[in-house]
């Protein structure tokens, strides 16, 4: 069926579908011909049912990254992609594919989608395509587990020039949707990196990173509480002041109680009783904050942001 189609929900495209093929009413894209071509089993709704079923108690013995990667899966910051969260449902029912396949396939697609949500502000029809071209890869074409995972480490790889430019040029500071994804993927990493002593259980980390009420904070306020100091301040940084150097999570009750404060005497107390590893690492790594310093950081988490979801 034509690709556009794909865009459809499931009951609008059925409905069209089943008119077409029963003659009661004519669709744009419902060629009769490939209509009635198309073979509906019983026997695959019913297993698809099954795999549905089994995929949410498989995840639910999911390691950390990958019990990340399925909340990221399926929110709203990663955009238009979220729609294709039945994707690894797919996968499993295609290759009967075991926890371990399920995991790497979760992690890898959401990288995958993360890059093009981060790249693409707007997630247009167009823009969709390479998740149908994944979808034929998964459905019709592939014959083996390793050539869908090859189809996605070759897209994310063919991303990392992009991804690159994008972080390193645009403010996101006003985009709701792109700091929510960035942020919270480069606080993932932060956990994720800690040692085994110190990581949290996954439970507990999808609970933090996706059930904490949470900022996407100013390290340098956007809007000091010293008036005096705001001009200086946008002329001096410019867009560093919204870039991912001076981004990132913090608890919502703490970065209210912080407001527009400066630095060194009422931020890094904060940032150091923060249950997040990002912002306690601020606080240690970073005594004072000024412009070099952002940039500093800006770079690291352009590095590693870039080596996690294309390397």
């Amino acid at each position: 069926m034509p690709k556009h189609l794909h865009v459809l929900a499931s009951t609008t495209f059925f409905d069209r579908f089943f008119d077409k093929v029963l003659n009661v009413n004519h669709w744009s894209g419902f060629d009769r011909d490939r209509c009635d071509k198309i073979d509906v089993k019983i026997e695959d709704l019913e297993s698809l049912i099954f795999h549905r079923f089994e995929f949410e108690k498989i995840s639910q013995n999911f390691g950390s990254e990958a019990r990340c990667a399925l909340k990221f899966l399926r929110s709203w910051f990663l955009g238009g992609y979220n729609r294709y969260q039945y994707l690894p449902i797919l996968f499993g029912w295609k290759f009967n594919a075991e926890q371990a396949q399920l995991e790497r396939f979760v992690v890898e697609v959401t990288k995958l989608f993360t890059c093009y949500g981060i790249v693409w502000h707007k997630i247009t029809a167009g823009r969709r395509n390479p998740a149908y071209e994944l979808l034929q890869k998964i459905v019709v074409s592939s014959e083996s587990v390793e050539d869908v995972f090859a189809e996605i480490h070759n897209s994310r790889v063919g991303r990392k020039a992009e991804l690159t430019e994008i972080l390193t040029e645009r403010s996101i500071a006003h985009l709701g949707r792109e700091k929510n994804l960035i942020c919270r993927t480069s606080a993932m990493l932060d956990e994720l990196g800690l040692d085994e002593k110190s990581q949290k259980s996954p439970e507990a980390l999808v609970k933090l990173l996706f059930g904490t009420k949470i900022d996407i904070e100013h390290i340098e306020s956007a809007n000091h509480k010293d008036g005096s100091k705001r001009e200086k301040i946008w002329d001096e940084w410019k867009k560093e002041l919204h870039q991912i150097g001076n981004l990132m999570v913090l608890e919502m009750t703490k970065n209210r109680s912080i407001s527009n404060e400066g630095y060194v005497g009422t931020k890094l107390p904060v940032y150091e009783g923060s249950d997040f590893s990002i912002a306690q690492r601020q606080a240690r790594e970073f005594k004072t904050w000024d412009l070099e310093s952002c940039k500093q950081r800006k770079y690291t988490e352009i590095d590693r942001l870039v080596r996690h979801l294309c390397g």
